[in-house]
């Protein structure tokens, strides 16, 4: 709040100088922007997990196949598998996944698009990993690809809330170990 104080008294001090009016209009357009932006604070997450927000054009996306035919009831040699929650804190419905591939694009499912709001994500069966894996998860799916605004989750874990700029965003991911970087 003393900020925002300070900052409007430099603003008013502006107007009463050489500055037109314009280029207030300006910056403060583009102070309102960047408080919009998401940060950390908006994202829970159990120890042990990072979260950072991307952006991947479609040129740059990835190419990815419905989930739905990679359930971990389904099949034995699922690579990294975990829950969705349609609620914050694991609540609401829940729908587990698996990914039986490393790093290729899954479609989440319909009634699962742009559903989520907290998940779990964990090594499968197919791999003895106890380090961290990675996972990106995409806002946008145009039937072949995975693209767009994207979370990047690195350890295994909860995420208790995907952040205001996911919740009910999500539409695809992809999983792959972790190189040092994700």
């Amino acid at each position: 709040m003393v900020q925002l104080q300070v900052f409007s008294q430099f603003i008013a001090s502006l107007r009463n100088n050489m500055f037109s009016s314009a280029l207030i209009t300006s910056a403060i357009a583009l102070l309102g922007s960047a408080a919009a932006m998401p940060s950390p604070a908006d994202f829970v997450a159990g120890p042990g997990i990072e979260i950072k927000l991307d952006y991947v054009p479609i040129e740059q996306g990835i190419e990815a196949t419905d989930i739905s035919n990679a359930t971990i009831h389904a099949r034995d040699n699922i690579f990294f598998q975990g829950t969705f929650w349609e609620n914050k804190n694991e609540g609401g419905a829940a729908y587990n996944w698996g990914m039986p591939s490393i790093g290729a694009g899954y479609y989440l499912k319909d009634g699962w698009n742009d559903r989520v709001s907290s998940l779990y994500q964990a090594y499968g069966p197919a791999i003895t990993g106890d380090g961290y894996l990675c996972c990106r998860w995409y806002n946008d799916y145009d039937g072949s690809k995975c693209y767009g605004n994207s979370l990047t989750v690195t350890g295994k874990g909860y995420v208790n809330y995907v952040g205001d700029a996911q919740n009910d965003q999500i539409s695809c991911g992809a999983c792959w170990n972790y190189q040092g970087a994700c």
